[in-house]
C-alpha cells in the first residue's frame, strides 16, 4: 500500500511539475504576443488610467456596485482564496444590473446602450466594416458556472479528479486558478454584469473573437486611442498600460459604455 501510495505521489509531482512548465512557457508566449505593435502603443498610461476611472465614476443608472462578494463554491474559505487571487490581480467588484434589460441581436443590454451600438455600428458599415455584437449581460451565476467548470476541467488534467474545498481554501489550487483569472473573471469580478458591456465581433473573420485584435475592426475602433470608439461613448475594458491587467491576455473586443458625456468630462472616481 505504501509503495501504491508512493507511486501515486510520484504521478502527481510529475503532473504538476509538467503543469506548471507548460504554465510558465505559455506566460512566456502571451508575453510575446502582447508585446506586439498594434493601435493600444497609441495609449499613454494617463488615458489608459482615466478611461478605467471612468467606468467606476460613470452614472449606470441601472447597476448597483457589489459591496460583498458573492458565492463560488459555495465553502466561504474557498471562494475567499479566489477572490483574494483576483483581486490581487486588480479585479474589482463590479457594478451588477438592477433595472430591465432589453433584449437585442440576442443578448441582454441595458436600453440605454443599443442606440449608441447601432450608432456606433453604422458608421463602421459605412466604412466598409462589419460589426457583429457577440454578448451583452452575463448573470453572475452564468459567470460562477463558467468559472467553476473551468475549474474542475483544468483540475480533472492535472489530478484526474475536482480540488475540495479545504485544497482551494489552502492554496492548493492556486496555480490553476491564477491561469484561468488570466482569461477569465471570477463571478461578481465581470463587468458584464452590469449590462453596459459589450463584446464586438469581426464578421468578416473567421473564429472572430479570436482574430479580433488582428482585424480590421480592431483596426478601425482602436486607431487614434480608440477615437471611433468614444464617440459613441465607448471604451475599451482592459486599456493595455491600464493601472492593473486583471486578464494578462486581455479582451480586445469587449468595450464598456460609459455614456459621451463622462468621456468628455474626463470622469474620475
Amino acid at each position: 500500500m505504501r509503495k501504491l501510495r508512493l507511486i501515486s505521489g510520484v504521478i502527481l509531482v510529475f503532473a504538476a511539475l509538467a503543469y506548471g512548465s507548460w504554465w510558465y512557457t505559455d506566460q512566456a508566449n502571451t508575453a510575446t504576443a502582447n508585446s506586439r505593435p498594434t493601435s493600444d502603443v497609441t495609449i499613454t498610461a494617463s488615458q489608459a488610467e482615466q478611461w478605467v476611472a471612468a467606468w467606476y465614476a460613470a452614472d449606470l443608472a441601472a447597476a448597483e456596485l457589489l459591496t460583498t462578494p458573492p458565492a463560488i463554491t459555495g465553502d466561504n474559505a474557498a471562494d475567499t482564496r479566489i477572490q483574494q487571487l483576483a483581486e490581487r490581480r486588480g479585479y474589482r467588484l463590479q457594478p451588477v444590473a438592477e433595472g430591465e434589460l432589453v433584449e437585442y441581436e440576442g443578448v441582454e443590454l441595458q436600453p440605454v446602450v443599443i442606440p449608441a451600438w447601432k450608432e456606433l455600428r453604422a458608421i463602421a458599415e459605412a466604412e466598409g466594416l462589419r460589426l457583429g455584437l457577440a454578448a451583452g449581460y452575463s448573470s453572475i451565476e452564468t459567470e460562477r458556472q463558467l468559472f467553476l467548470a473551468e475549474l474542475e476541467a483544468r483540475a480533472e488534467a492535472l489530478i484526474g479528479r475536482s480540488y475540495t474545498s479545504a485544497q482551494i481554501a489552502s492554496g492548493t489550487a492556486d496555480v490553476i486558478i491564477n491561469d484561468i483569472l488570466r482569461s477569465q473573471p471570477a463571478p461578481g469580478y465581470s463587468k458584464h454584469h452590469a449590462g453596459y458591456a459589450i463584446d464586438i465581433s469581426d464578421l468578416s473573420l473567421e473564429g472572430s473573437e479570436l482574430n479580433f485584435r488582428d482585424g480590421p475592426v480592431y483596426a478601425w475602433l482602436a486607431a487614434d486611442a480608440y477615437a471611433n470608439a468614444r464617440r459613441f461613448g465607448f471604451l475599451p475594458s482592459y486599456p493595455a498600460g491600464g493601472p492593473s491587467q486583471e486578464l494578462d491576455r486581455g479582451e480586445p473586443n469587449e468595450f464598456i459604455w460609459v455614456d459621451i458625456i463622462c468621456i468628455n468630462a474626463e470622469c474620475s472616481e
